[in-house]
């Protein structure tokens, strides 16, 4: 069916074109809505042919006077109407390609948005464990149970996926970035990346990553913030703790996109540049602020390319 449309609605678009080259003075259409299309051709044309043989007649009329030959006034009214039939073809054909085009054109990119590639990460749970391992050094582990998505209409697969705590909640930035290597399992049987997704298919997965307490990644899993407001029935004086940072899932597919554990695709390559901006700092500190000027206008360039990948991305193409 997608196919179809495609093929008429590249064919008005070709009807289009040809009117422009071999009719240019008829003008575009611009008439009512797709709904009164049908009336509105159908006294277009019947409107065209009238005021030819409307035109007809007044050449008749103005011919020759009473007592001239018959013939000539019929020759007249035959020559107008030829003269107007061309123009009254290819109007009909512009409004036909357009409403094709203009009813083709949302289908199309309704038909691509639904195979635009597209993960997500459904929860059932998660938990987080400290542990040492033979070596006595601290492990911290992070398990993720859910059900893994694939919305779009064609297949994919799971290339990799990350453990990552955002920045902020505009997920330009992240904290942490490791390359950790998950354990990844379904129904006990543990599966090796990458991942197969059929159309519209969903996975049950626990996916299990294993991260040494060291570094800034210390400092992410111990720091809290205190629960407020309190919970009733809490005893006086006494106060609850949550994690402070949320670490979160990111999955990227065959194809090289980014998407976070909700489904939204995000700039990796803006990620990977903010977070080497720090590397910058110490020829900043030196004086030379050359090549943290080149690193902030590699990231402006990117996010800007991004938001237009993104929005033709909404489009289906």
């Amino acid at each position: 069916m997608r196919q179809r449309v495609l093929a008429v609605t590249c064919l008005a678009q070709a009807l289009s074109l040809a009117r422009l080259i071999v009719a240019p003075s008829v003008p575009l259409w611009s008439g009512a809505a797709v709904s009164s299309f049908l009336v509105f051709s159908r006294a277009h044309f019947f409107g065209r042919g009238l005021r030819a043989r409307r035109l007809g007649t007044c050449s008749m009329r103005t011919g020759p006077k009473a007592g001239a030959d018959p013939a000539a006034g019929s020759a007249v009214a035959v020559a107008a109407t030829l003269d107007t039939l061309p123009r009254m073809i290819w109007s009909t054909v512009s409004d036909i390609s357009a409403v094709v085009t203009i009813v083709g054109v949302p289908y199309l990119v309704a038909s691509y948005r639904r195979r635009t590639p597209r993960l997500s990460f459904s929860f059932s749970g998660s938990a987080r464990e400290a542990f040492d391992d033979q070596d006595g050094r601290a492990y911290c582990r992070f398990i993720f149970q859910g059900s893994v998505r694939n919305a779009s209409l064609d297949p994919n697969s799971i290339e990799k996926i990350y453990l990552l705590v955002w920045k902020s909640r505009r997920k330009k930035g992240v904290r942490t970035y490791g390359s950790y290597s998950p354990t990844v399992t379904e129904g006990g049987s543990e599966l090796p990346l990458p991942i197969r997704l059929d159309a519209r298919q969903g996975r049950t997965l626990r996916v299990v990553f294993e991260v040494a307490l060291d570094g800034h990644v210390v400092e992410l899993v111990n720091a809290v913030q205190p629960l407020s407001p309190a919970i009733p029935g809490t005893p006086p004086g006494a106060q609850l703790y949550l994690p402070k940072y949320t670490f979160e899932l990111a999955f990227e597919d065959i194809a090289g996109n980014f998407f976070d554990q909700d489904g939204t695709l995000r700039n990796r390559r803006g990620i990977d540049r903010r977070w080497t901006l720090e590397n910058t700092f110490r020829h900043l500190k030196d004086g030379n602020p050359l090549p943290f000027l080149k690193h902030i206008t590699w990231i402006g360039m990117g996010d800007a390319v991004f938001f237009v990948k993104r929005n033709v991305r909404r489009l289906g193409i």
